[in-house]
């Protein structure tokens, strides 16, 4: 009894080893898998408005783009964004090939999504940007009420708490932020504390889409006809669909990355990309709704999702 006992806690032994061997020493060791989420994120920028004094901090807000994480990101009004990065290139697949995923809503707040290939394989957004076109890319429907490209607007400190804040941008215009909610306000002042006391000026580039609400009998309303594709916060997209988000399901705009354009605005040819930047993209203060300002909430690689169907379409 003794020298069986003995023989099978050798045994035990053996395999134990052997098997701790095998897994030290094996030339394929298991390979941790790659998020089809964002993993990254590398800056941060909230436009102008009326959510400032929501925003503790902007490592909040860039906790809230990473994964699946529930929270939303405020991007504020026109130029604010967020750049965020994969652990892996995206893949330029048949179909839509990401997702920006947004806040449940009824009114759109457009926001544009640009991305970036690792050219220099540096793991850093520091090559070239390409914006992704949409239905408005090029249109114009009156003046000050069009698409423009290389847009540049400077947001001034106000100068008291009783003051509005000052604009002016690259195309000769200017003017005041003021708001329409909540009732009786008397200044925008409110919205700048994001920024601090120190700073004076703040200037951001990017695209300038056209205006995607008008007054309607007293209603601010989104503009029938308008943002059909290509927008992130877009409700009226036919590219919104629902998308896999932990273990339930978030509405998402999804884009493709064979709709990529240079800085002239000429289509380009992109085999991958590792890293995307999403900007608030109307200028615009829509009365009682104060600011457009996109709330988005992470993005995925939906080639990594392995499901074709979540590809669709265009």
């Amino acid at each position: 009894m003794k020298k069986t006992l003995l023989k099978n806690i050798f045994l035990i032994n053996l395999i134990f080893t052997l098997g701790c061997e095998n897994v030290l020493t094996s030339p394929n060791p298991a390979i941790i898998p790659s998020s089809p989420y964002i993993t990254q994120v590398f800056d941060y920028q909230y436009g102008v408005g009326q959510h400032a004094s929501k925003i503790p901090s902007s490592q909040e807000m860039k906790n809230n783009f990473l994964g699946t994480d529930p929270g939303f990101v405020y991007l504020g009004g026109w130029g604010g964004y967020i750049v965020a990065g994969f652990d892996h290139d995206v893949e330029n697949l048949p179909g839509y090939d990401l997702g920006v995923f947004t806040q449940p809503s009824l009114g759109s707040e457009p926001a544009v999504v640009f991305v970036m290939d690792d050219a220099d394989g540096n793991g850093k957004p520091d090559d070239i940007w390409y914006e992704l076109s949409g239905s408005e890319s090029g249109k114009t429907y009156a003046p000050g009420d069009g698409y423009i490209k290389n847009y540049s607007l400077t947001y001034y400190k106000p100068s008291g708490l009783e003051a509005n804040i000052p604009w002016e941008d690259n195309q000769g215009n200017s003017g005041f932020l003021v708001p329409g909610f909540p009732a009786g306000s008397f200044s925008s002042s409110w919205w700048w504390p994001s920024y601090g006391d120190s700073t004076t000026a703040i200037t951001f580039t990017g695209v300038r889409l056209p205006q995607n609400k008008n007054l309607n009998n007293g209603i601010w309303l989104d503009i029938p006809g308008r943002f059909s594709w290509g927008y992130g916060e877009n409700y009226e997209g036919k590219d919104l669909v629902y998308l896999p988000f932990g273990l339930s399901e978030r509405q998402a705009n999804r884009f493709d990355i064979s709709d990529g354009l240079d800085y002239s605005g000429a289509p380009v040819e992109l085999g991958k990309i590792r890293f995307i930047k999403i900007q608030s993209g109307v200028f615009l203060q829509a009365g009682v709704l104060n600011e457009v300002s996109p709330e988005i909430s992470g993005a995925v690689d939906l080639g990594a999702l392995n499901n074709p169907a979540f590809r669709g379409k265009k």
